[in-house]
């Protein structure tokens, strides 16, 4: 038996709405407004990373300095020692 015409049309007709349809979800940036997108995500995602960077300098950066007058205070608290020739 042979299925009508007309039946194979309405499914050829439902499978090509469902190929466009999965067409448009593949990310093919094919309009203006899906490459605006990508570039406002863009632009969104370098400020995140550069203030992310930014934050790390300035941890490192405030670690060091703590570091270092941590180190001061206590050559300073030694100096009058190893002026004796004491241990420190």
């Amino acid at each position: 038996t042979r299925p009508d015409e007309g039946a194979l049309d309405d499914h050829s007709d439902r499978l090509k709405e469902i190929r466009d349809t999965l067409h448009g979800w593949s990310g093919d940036p094919s309009t203006a407004g899906d490459v605006e997108a990508l570039q406002v995500e863009r632009a969104a995602m370098g400020f995140a990373l550069s203030f992310m960077v930014l934050v790390a300098a300035f941890n490192i950066l405030s670690s060091l300095v703590m570091l270092v007058r941590a180190k001061r205070a206590t050559l300073r608290s030694c100096a009058p020692w190893a002026q004796r020739g004491g241990p420190c």
